[in-house]
Protein backbone atom coordinates (compact mmCIF):
# COMPACT_ATOMS: atom_id res chain seq x y z
CA UNK A 1 0.00 0.00 0.00
CA UNK A 2 1.11 3.10 -0.97
CA UNK A 3 0.84 6.13 1.53
CA UNK A 4 0.11 9.73 0.71
CA UNK A 5 2.26 12.14 2.77
CA UNK A 6 0.01 13.68 4.91
CA UNK A 7 -1.42 13.59 8.18
CA UNK A 8 -3.92 10.55 9.27
CA UNK A 9 -6.35 10.27 11.49
CA UNK A 10 -6.07 7.86 14.43
CA UNK A 11 -9.09 5.71 13.01
CA UNK A 12 -7.40 6.09 9.27
CA UNK A 13 -4.14 4.57 10.96
CA UNK A 14 -6.16 1.92 12.75
CA UNK A 15 -7.82 1.04 9.03
CA UNK A 16 -4.71 0.94 7.86
CA UNK A 17 -3.59 -1.57 10.80
CA UNK A 18 -6.33 -3.67 10.51
CA UNK A 19 -6.55 -2.92 14.09
CA UNK A 20 -8.90 -1.63 16.29
CA UNK A 21 -8.31 2.18 17.91
CA UNK A 22 -7.82 0.87 21.14
CA UNK A 23 -5.04 -1.54 20.28
CA UNK A 24 -3.59 1.63 18.18
CA UNK A 25 -4.01 3.57 21.93
CA UNK A 26 -2.35 0.48 23.42
CA UNK A 27 0.81 0.96 20.98
CA UNK A 28 0.75 4.48 21.63
CA UNK A 29 0.98 4.02 25.18
CA UNK A 30 3.43 2.03 24.72
CA UNK A 31 5.45 4.04 22.25
CA UNK A 32 5.24 1.54 19.81
CA UNK A 33 4.19 3.96 17.03
CA UNK A 34 4.44 7.61 17.29
CA UNK A 35 2.07 10.72 16.96
CA UNK A 36 1.99 14.10 16.56
CA UNK A 37 -0.55 16.26 19.23
CA UNK A 38 -2.04 18.81 17.63
CA UNK A 39 -3.10 22.00 19.81
CA UNK A 40 -6.48 20.90 20.43
CA UNK A 41 -5.00 17.69 22.01
CA UNK A 42 -6.17 14.99 18.80
CA UNK A 43 -3.71 13.26 17.70
CA UNK A 44 -2.81 12.98 13.94
CA UNK A 45 0.16 10.80 12.33
CA UNK A 46 2.33 10.79 9.61
CA UNK A 47 3.29 8.43 6.72
CA UNK A 48 6.55 8.45 8.01
CA UNK A 49 5.62 7.25 11.57
CA UNK A 50 2.95 4.85 10.15
CA UNK A 51 5.89 3.49 7.64
CA UNK A 52 8.54 2.88 11.17
CA UNK A 53 5.71 1.12 12.85
CA UNK A 54 5.25 -1.26 9.99
CA UNK A 55 9.29 -1.43 8.45
CA UNK A 56 13.18 -1.06 9.46
CA UNK A 57 15.14 -0.96 6.64
CA UNK A 58 12.24 -1.80 4.21
CA UNK A 59 11.14 -5.08 6.14
CA UNK A 60 8.28 -5.49 8.49
CA UNK A 61 8.81 -4.88 12.49
CA UNK A 62 7.68 -8.60 13.55
CA UNK A 63 7.76 -7.13 17.26
CA UNK A 64 5.57 -4.27 16.46
CA UNK A 65 2.89 -6.39 14.72
CA UNK A 66 0.94 -8.49 17.29
CA UNK A 67 0.66 -12.05 17.31
CA UNK A 68 -2.81 -13.81 18.25
CA UNK A 69 -4.76 -10.67 17.80
CA UNK A 70 -8.22 -9.98 19.68
CA UNK A 71 -9.61 -7.41 17.79
CA UNK A 72 -12.74 -7.64 16.22
CA UNK A 73 -13.04 -6.94 12.46
CA UNK A 74 -10.08 -6.95 10.20
CA UNK A 75 -7.16 -9.00 11.71
CA UNK A 76 -3.36 -9.38 11.18
CA UNK A 77 -1.99 -12.51 10.65
CA UNK A 78 1.40 -13.02 11.34
CA UNK A 79 3.96 -15.50 9.51
CA UNK A 80 6.73 -16.76 10.62
CA UNK A 81 8.52 -15.12 7.81
CA UNK A 82 9.46 -11.93 6.74
CA UNK A 83 6.42 -11.04 4.87
CA UNK A 84 3.64 -8.38 4.84
CA UNK A 85 0.98 -8.19 7.51
CA UNK A 86 -2.32 -9.50 5.41
CA UNK A 87 -6.06 -8.41 6.19
CA UNK A 88 -7.53 -11.88 6.99
CA UNK A 89 -10.54 -13.26 4.45
CA UNK A 90 -12.99 -15.17 5.28
CA UNK A 91 -13.15 -19.10 4.25
CA UNK A 92 -16.07 -18.82 1.23
CA UNK A 93 -13.48 -16.01 -0.34
CA UNK A 94 -10.53 -17.82 -0.34
CA UNK A 95 -12.00 -21.15 -1.18
CA UNK A 96 -10.05 -23.23 1.48
CA UNK A 97 -12.55 -25.71 4.12
CA UNK A 98 -12.09 -24.76 7.37
CA UNK A 99 -10.56 -27.62 9.66
CA UNK A 100 -12.85 -30.02 11.10
CA UNK A 101 -13.11 -30.04 14.86
CA UNK A 102 -12.87 -33.21 16.94
CA UNK A 103 -15.86 -34.70 17.76
CA UNK A 104 -15.57 -34.68 21.43
CA UNK A 105 -14.26 -31.51 21.78
CA UNK A 106 -16.34 -29.05 22.91
CA UNK A 107 -15.87 -25.43 21.51
CA UNK A 108 -19.14 -23.68 22.86
CA UNK A 109 -18.16 -22.21 25.55
CA UNK A 110 -15.32 -20.83 24.13
CA UNK A 111 -17.17 -19.34 21.00
CA UNK A 112 -19.95 -17.61 23.24
CA UNK A 113 -17.19 -16.26 24.92
CA UNK A 114 -15.06 -14.77 22.28
CA UNK A 115 -18.23 -13.76 20.88
CA UNK A 116 -19.15 -11.62 23.76
CA UNK A 117 -15.47 -9.77 23.86
CA UNK A 118 -15.94 -9.03 20.13
CA UNK A 119 -19.36 -7.21 20.70
CA UNK A 120 -17.89 -5.59 23.39
CA UNK A 121 -14.47 -4.54 21.35
CA UNK A 122 -17.03 -3.24 18.73
CA UNK A 123 -19.13 -1.74 21.04
CA UNK A 124 -16.47 0.24 23.15
CA UNK A 125 -14.22 1.16 18.83
CA UNK A 126 -17.74 2.53 17.58
CA UNK A 127 -17.76 4.80 20.47
CA UNK A 128 -14.01 6.06 19.85
CA UNK A 129 -14.59 6.42 16.15
CA UNK A 130 -17.65 8.61 17.34
CA UNK A 131 -15.37 10.36 19.20
CA UNK A 132 -12.25 10.98 16.61
CA UNK A 133 -15.14 12.15 14.05
CA UNK A 134 -16.91 15.27 16.55
CA UNK A 135 -14.55 17.77 15.00
CA UNK A 136 -17.58 20.56 15.31
CA UNK A 137 -18.03 19.68 19.00
CA UNK A 138 -17.23 22.47 21.24
CA UNK A 139 -13.75 22.45 22.91
CA UNK A 140 -13.00 21.61 26.23
CA UNK A 141 -10.24 23.73 28.64
CA UNK A 142 -7.02 23.06 26.90
CA UNK A 143 -5.76 22.00 30.80
CA UNK A 144 -6.98 18.65 30.57
CA UNK A 145 -3.38 17.50 29.51
CA UNK A 146 -1.82 14.00 30.90
CA UNK A 147 1.28 15.43 32.49
CA UNK A 148 2.68 13.71 35.44
CA UNK A 149 1.55 15.58 38.95
CA UNK A 150 1.01 14.47 42.55
CA UNK A 151 -1.86 12.97 43.00
CA UNK A 152 -4.08 14.95 45.07
CA UNK A 153 -5.11 13.88 48.65
CA UNK A 154 -7.78 11.94 50.14
CA UNK A 155 -10.64 14.86 50.84
CA UNK A 156 -11.34 14.38 54.75
CA UNK A 157 -14.72 15.26 56.06
CA UNK A 158 -14.92 17.86 58.12
CA UNK A 159 -15.39 17.63 62.02
CA UNK A 160 -19.00 18.06 62.95
CA UNK A 161 -19.36 20.20 66.52
CA UNK A 162 -21.78 19.04 68.46
CA UNK A 163 -23.36 21.34 71.21
CA UNK A 164 -23.39 20.02 75.17
CA UNK A 165 -26.68 19.50 76.78
CA UNK A 166 -27.65 21.15 80.13
CA UNK A 167 -28.41 19.25 83.01
CA UNK A 168 -32.44 19.78 83.67
CA UNK A 169 -34.29 17.97 86.65
CA UNK A 170 -36.59 15.36 85.29
CA UNK A 171 -40.06 15.20 87.14
CA UNK A 172 -40.67 11.00 87.50
CA UNK A 173 -43.89 11.27 84.87
CA UNK A 174 -41.37 12.72 82.49
CA UNK A 175 -38.84 10.42 83.02
CA UNK A 176 -41.23 7.46 82.71
CA UNK A 177 -42.36 8.96 78.89
CA UNK A 178 -39.05 9.81 78.21
CA UNK A 179 -37.79 6.14 78.75
CA UNK A 180 -40.75 4.69 76.53
CA UNK A 181 -39.56 7.28 73.95
CA UNK A 182 -35.88 5.85 73.91
CA UNK A 183 -37.33 2.53 73.80
CA UNK A 184 -39.50 3.16 70.75
CA UNK A 185 -36.00 4.85 69.00
CA UNK A 186 -33.53 2.08 69.67
CA UNK A 187 -35.71 -0.21 68.07
CA UNK A 188 -36.22 2.18 65.10
CA UNK A 189 -32.12 1.92 64.76
CA UNK A 190 -32.11 -1.56 64.70
CA UNK A 191 -34.92 -1.55 61.88
CA UNK A 192 -33.27 1.21 60.09
CA UNK A 193 -29.33 0.78 59.20
CA UNK A 194 -27.24 3.80 59.09
CA UNK A 195 -26.25 5.98 56.07
CA UNK A 196 -21.93 5.86 56.35
CA UNK A 197 -21.98 7.01 52.91
CA UNK A 198 -18.30 9.36 53.06
CA UNK A 199 -18.89 11.58 50.30
CA UNK A 200 -15.71 13.20 50.46
CA UNK A 201 -13.72 9.80 50.27
CA UNK A 202 -12.13 9.31 46.84
CA UNK A 203 -11.94 6.19 45.44
CA UNK A 204 -9.00 5.64 42.90
CA UNK A 205 -9.24 4.22 39.78
CA UNK A 206 -7.32 3.62 36.09
CA UNK A 207 -9.22 4.32 32.89
CA UNK A 208 -7.25 3.12 29.32
CA UNK A 209 -7.71 5.80 27.30
CA UNK A 210 -4.95 8.26 26.13
CA UNK A 211 -5.80 11.43 27.44
CA UNK A 212 -7.40 13.48 29.94
CA UNK A 213 -9.60 15.26 27.68
CA UNK A 214 -10.79 12.34 26.20
CA UNK A 215 -11.76 10.72 29.14
CA UNK A 216 -13.71 13.62 30.25
CA UNK A 217 -15.90 13.60 26.65
CA UNK A 218 -16.60 10.20 27.04
CA UNK A 219 -18.06 10.73 30.58
CA UNK A 220 -20.19 13.60 29.41
CA UNK A 221 -21.34 10.92 26.37
CA UNK A 222 -21.43 8.24 28.11
CA UNK A 223 -23.73 10.31 30.82
CA UNK A 224 -26.19 11.70 28.16
CA UNK A 225 -26.78 8.49 26.49
CA UNK A 226 -27.40 6.84 29.43
CA UNK A 227 -29.14 9.23 31.95
CA UNK A 228 -26.76 9.09 34.45
CA UNK A 229 -25.64 12.46 36.07
CA UNK A 230 -22.22 13.08 37.05
CA UNK A 231 -20.35 16.22 38.55
CA UNK A 232 -16.70 17.46 37.91
CA UNK A 233 -14.62 19.05 40.69
CA UNK A 234 -11.46 19.98 41.91
CA UNK A 235 -9.01 20.82 39.16
CA UNK A 236 -11.16 19.35 36.51
CA UNK A 237 -13.79 21.50 37.46
CA UNK A 238 -12.30 24.42 38.26
CA UNK A 239 -10.01 24.35 35.04
CA UNK A 240 -13.33 24.91 32.84
CA UNK A 241 -13.45 28.32 34.12
CA UNK A 242 -9.88 29.02 33.96
CA UNK A 243 -6.68 28.11 32.85
CA UNK A 244 -4.59 26.04 35.42
CA UNK A 245 -1.45 24.31 35.96
CA UNK A 246 -1.27 21.00 34.42
CA UNK A 247 -3.08 17.69 36.23
CA UNK A 248 -3.16 14.04 36.07
CA UNK A 249 -5.62 13.61 37.72
CA UNK A 250 -10.41 13.32 37.03
CA UNK A 251 -12.20 14.10 39.98
CA UNK A 252 -15.66 13.88 39.37
CA UNK A 253 -18.81 13.02 41.41
CA UNK A 254 -21.26 10.05 40.86
CA UNK A 255 -24.38 8.55 42.30
CA UNK A 256 -23.20 6.06 44.46
CA UNK A 257 -25.78 3.16 43.12
CA UNK A 258 -23.88 3.79 39.74
CA UNK A 259 -20.46 3.14 41.02
CA UNK A 260 -20.51 -0.49 39.14
CA UNK A 261 -22.05 1.28 35.91
CA UNK A 262 -19.19 3.61 35.29
CA UNK A 263 -16.78 0.79 36.29
CA UNK A 264 -18.20 -1.45 33.01
CA UNK A 265 -18.42 1.45 30.75
CA UNK A 266 -15.38 2.92 31.35
CA UNK A 267 -13.36 -0.40 31.62
CA UNK A 268 -12.11 1.39 35.01
CA UNK A 269 -9.85 -1.10 37.28
CA UNK A 270 -8.81 -0.45 41.27
CA UNK A 271 -5.63 1.74 41.14
CA UNK A 272 -2.97 3.28 43.50
CA UNK A 273 -2.91 7.01 43.62
CA UNK A 274 0.33 7.20 42.19
CA UNK A 275 -1.04 4.92 38.81
CA UNK A 276 -4.40 6.95 38.72
CA UNK A 277 -5.96 9.08 36.43
CA UNK A 278 -9.36 9.19 37.79
CA UNK A 279 -10.67 9.98 41.26
CA UNK A 280 -14.25 9.20 41.53
CA UNK A 281 -16.61 10.43 44.75
CA UNK A 282 -19.89 8.89 45.52
CA UNK A 283 -23.05 11.09 46.58
CA UNK A 284 -26.48 10.39 47.54
CA UNK A 285 -27.79 13.49 46.08
CA UNK A 286 -25.83 16.34 47.93
CA UNK A 287 -23.22 17.30 45.35
CA UNK A 288 -25.70 17.15 42.55
CA UNK A 289 -27.86 20.38 44.49
CA UNK A 290 -26.93 23.60 41.80
CA UNK A 291 -24.85 21.88 39.51
CA UNK A 292 -23.46 24.17 36.63
CA UNK A 293 -22.53 23.84 32.51
CA UNK A 294 -20.05 24.72 31.59
CA UNK A 295 -18.51 24.04 27.75
CA UNK A 296 -20.66 20.91 27.64
CA UNK A 297 -19.52 19.74 31.36
CA UNK A 298 -21.32 19.07 34.32
CA UNK A 299 -19.56 20.82 37.48
CA UNK A 300 -20.43 20.77 41.24
CA UNK A 301 -21.73 24.42 42.96
CA UNK A 302 -19.11 26.45 43.60
CA UNK A 303 -20.29 26.02 47.50
CA UNK A 304 -18.93 22.08 47.06
CA UNK A 305 -15.82 23.47 45.05
CA UNK A 306 -14.68 25.39 47.37
CA UNK A 307 -15.71 22.46 50.10
CA UNK A 308 -13.75 20.46 48.60
CA UNK A 309 -10.28 23.05 48.20
CA UNK A 310 -10.38 23.56 51.66
CA UNK A 311 -10.79 20.12 52.91
CA UNK A 312 -7.32 18.97 50.63
CA UNK A 313 -5.59 22.55 52.22
CA UNK A 314 -5.53 23.83 48.63
CA UNK A 315 -5.76 27.60 50.10
CA UNK A 316 -3.86 29.28 47.01
CA UNK A 317 -6.40 27.77 44.19
CA UNK A 318 -9.33 28.49 46.94
CA UNK A 319 -8.30 32.09 46.63
CA UNK A 320 -7.96 31.95 42.68
CA UNK A 321 -11.29 30.43 43.14
CA UNK A 322 -12.88 33.00 45.54
CA UNK A 323 -11.64 36.05 43.07
CA UNK A 324 -12.40 34.41 39.37
CA UNK A 325 -15.55 32.36 40.11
Amino acid sequence: MELEDRFFKSTEVADILGVSLRTLYRYMDSQKIDSVQLPSGRHRFTKKQIEGFLYSSGEPLMQNIPNNSQDSGNRIEVNTGMDLPQIKQSDSQTGYNKPSQEPNQSSAPASTQETEEEDLEKELDALLKSLESEDDEEEISEDFIDKEEEPQNVLQSEPQVVAPVQNESVSPTQSSNFSSASSILEETKEVEPTNNLDENEVHYFYCPYNELRAIARIIKKTADDNNKTYAFTLNAGISLYFPLDPFSLIHFYIAKEDLDFWKENLQLRESSTADANLGVLLTSGPAFENLQEVSGLKVVSKAILMSNLRSVGNNSLLSEVENKM
